[in-house]
């Protein structure tokens, strides 16, 4: 029996010292290649705030030993990429493009990983749409909508006269944001989309263009338009069958018959004033 547990003891014993003497695997070494992270933001020619350049490099690890080669499969039009893995953009305009990356090395299997690159790219000039510049370069009444438009650019065209500032086409090739803002929100106020009159006096209205996903809103171009607001017709009485009496919201020393229309519900057409008179404070018209 003595003779056993010595030959099970000399086993165990040969076990562990067979166990401690195998070869040593670094982590590294079993650690396949491939990229550290799989997506990238560049802007053409640089971001505005200097956050973001126009190129990148593919972020290997663990390739020592492997060829790698990289392949644009997406987007050839937005980057290139040289032989070492370097991206750039072209300029050519703004969207999603994906480098497929190949690791490749004798008697290992091959791997291949997918790179998407996100080009982006800053206005250099922002504005409203001629129709809506129209519109607001008018003294607005109180309680006026206008629906904005605004159009953002990478270039500044030889004229704001043309069309609508090409307003859909830059948009594809500008990835910052529009926003608007008011310097007085008791005159004019912006919601959803739209400028509205609130009341009487004089007011900025500020076009920004902001970085994509910039929480701050922090303007990359801003344009300003100066937006005045009269009072309007704040109340209309017929004193007969031929006379009306208008009030309105502010003084209107300057109105003359052919500034007012009465317009027939039933068919709009409208009939022309033959003559109006002011009130001693200019703000009630009898016509």
């Amino acid at each position: 029996m003595k003779n056993f547990f010595k030959k099970v003891a000399f086993v165990l014993a040969l076990a562990m010292v067979l166990t401690n003497i195998g070869p040593a695997v670094s982590a590294s070494a079993a650690e396949a290649p491939g990229l550290k992270y799989t997506s990238k933001v560049i802007y053409v020619g640089g971001s505005a705030f200097g956050d973001y350049t126009d190129n990148c490099w593919t972020p290997s690890k663990n390739a020592e030993g492997y060829k790698v080669t990289y392949e644009v499969t997406t987007g050839k039009d937005l980057i290139t990429v040289a032989a070492g893995g370097k991206i750039t953009a072209t300029g050519n305009g703004i969207g999603k493009a994906v480098v497929t990356v190949t690791y490749a090395k004798a008697g290992e299997q091959t791997i291949t990983q997918k790179f998407t690159v996100k080009v982006r790219r800053n206005a250099t000039d922002v504005r409203l749409v001629n129709a809506v510049i129209e519109k607001v370069d008018e003294a607005l009444a109180v309680g006026a909508e206008i629906e904005l438009k605004a159009a953002k650019s990478y270039t500044s065209p030889a004229s704001y006269k043309t069309g609508n500032y090409g307003i859909d086409n830059y948009m594809k090739v500008v990835s910052d944001q529009i926003t608007y803002q008011v310097s007085d929100e008791n005159v004019i106020k912006v919601e959803d989309g739209k400028l509205i009159a609130v009341g009487t006096g004089t007011a900025t209205l500020s076009v920004i263009a902001y970085e994509y996903l910039d929480a701050a809103q922090t303007p990359v171009k801003q344009k300003d338009y100066s937006i005045t607001v009269l009072g309007g017709i704040v109340g209309v009485e017929q004193t007969s069958t031929t006379t009306l009496k208008v009030a309105m919201g502010q003084e209107v020393a300057d109105a003359k018959a052919s500034d007012f229309a009465v317009t027939r519900v039933s068919d709009t057409v409208d009939f022309g004033i033959k003559s109006i008179s002011l009130s001693s404070d200019k703000k009630n018209s009898n016509n």
